[in-house]
């Protein structure tokens, strides 16, 4: 089905599918509430009235089922097509050029992602990275100023259309998708990385998603971090997905089995 369908599971989708036919708004809503409550589904539906279209990746990880952002991963879909705001999709021709150079760019990057992806890492793990990346597109929008086209990346310099933008969690600095899939790249496996209590983090400032906004330097981390190993990154950024709020039922299934077999393996003994 991925194979066959990939073209359709990669592209864009206009927002009108999800906003104009009420059985569909209401029933996303309700998942939507059941996933955030009252306030967090305000703002995302403040957020989704922003934009001009949306990709299945991305409604996936707004409605919390992690299980279809995995399958989508590893039927090879690009994690870096994003929704476009409408703004960006305006009538004037050079922001369509910027917008239009900016996507392709990410596009670009988004298969080295995706290589890195099947090469390295497990496939929660990657679920999880991709999900932390669509919060960060919603934070930035509540940052964006329509009328603003001044703003420019601090790491590369450049100016980023609206679309392309994304503001960490903790310390809000806000950096271009780009910068932080190229800094992903790179430095996924650095010594730094081992002080590190998350594998996502503020390209800007290194701050991670539990780290003290009064210190966001990843060397004021705690000295009993520096012994833990990428192996052990990496196994805990996978708890910290499990622990989600509604997690996905195939992990509520995993556990029940699990705890099953062990009750029956300490009665066998």
């Amino acid at each position: 089905f991925l194979e066959s369908h990939h073209s359709l599971l990669s592209s864009h989708h206009d927002m009108s599918l999800l906003v104009n036919d009420t059985n569909t708004r209401d029933q996303t809503f309700r998942v939507l509430l059941a996933q955030y409550g009252e306030e967090g589904t305000e703002s995302l539906k403040t957020y989704l009235e922003s934009l001009a279209n949306f990709t299945f990746c991305e409604f996936a990880c707004w409605c919390g089922k992690y299980s279809i952002v995995s399958a989508l991963l590893h039927g090879g879909v690009n994690p870096c097509v994003r929704s476009l705001h409408m703004v960006d999709v305006g009538e004037d021709p050079e922001r369509q050029r910027r917008v239009s150079e900016a996507a392709w760019s990410l596009e670009e990057v988004g298969t080295r992602v995706l290589k890195r992806f099947f090469d390295v890492f497990p496939l929660r793990l990657s679920t999880y990275i991709v999900k932390r990346v669509v919060d960060m597109r919603i934070n930035a929008a509540k940052q964006i100023l329509y009328d603003d086209d001044s703003f420019c990346c601090p790491k590369c310099g450049a100016a980023v259309p609206c679309s392309f933008r994304l503001q960490f969690c903790t310390c809000c600095h806000v950096f271009c998708e780009k910068c932080f899939w190229n800094d992903f790249l790179l430095t996924i496996d650095a010594p730094e990385k081992r002080i590190a209590d998350d594998v996502v983090c503020c390209i800007v400032c290194g701050a991670t998603s539990n780290t003290d906004l009064v210190d966001c330097d990843l060397h004021a981390s705690s000295l009993e971090l520096e012994t833990t190993n990428p192996v052990e990154k990496r196994n805990e950024s996978i708890r910290r997905l499990k622990k989600t709020t509604n997690q996905p039922e195939d992990f509520k299934i995993f556990r029940a089995k699990k705890e099953e077999s062990a009750g029956k393996r300490s009665c066998s003994i």
